[in-house]
């Protein structure tokens, strides 16, 4: 029968180990922190033309201008015009962004997040 008892501790190994898969998760966390606090920004905005009485008169193009100067103030790069759609729907519009974010990761390897936001005009 062994003796277990004089084993104690982590070995260095095991602790290089751990450090690693712990700097990979905040690799990951510090990559795709700024991806997210952008997207926060995109749907407070896209929710708050959605509940703006101003935006039932708006025309579809001056939706888009008006969601596009609010991005530029807020410094938000990922979002084109071309991401942004307005469609009719009985009674008003749909408003929805839909784009995704690629950023590098380690090397080669990119992170893809993908995002849709709407909202309705009434």
């Amino acid at each position: 029968m062994k003796n277990y008892k004089k084993q104690h501790g982590v070995t260095m190994v095991t602790l290089a180990a751990g450090l690693a898969l712990l700097a990979f998760f905040v690799l990951i966390a510090v990559k795709l922190a700024p991806v997210y606090i952008e997207n926060f920004s995109i749907s407070s905005h896209v929710k708050r033309i959605g509940t703006d009485s101003r935006s039932k008169e708006m025309t579809k193009e001056e939706i888009k201008k008006t969601l596009l100067k609010r991005f530029d103030i807020d410094d938000v790069k990922s979002v084109s015009r071309e991401d942004i759609t307005v469609t009719d729907i009985p009674g008003g519009y749909n408003i929805e962004v839909d784009y995704e974010v690629r950023r590098s990761l380690l090397g080669n390897v990119d992170v893809v997040v993908y995002f849709t936001e709407t909202a309705e005009v009434k």
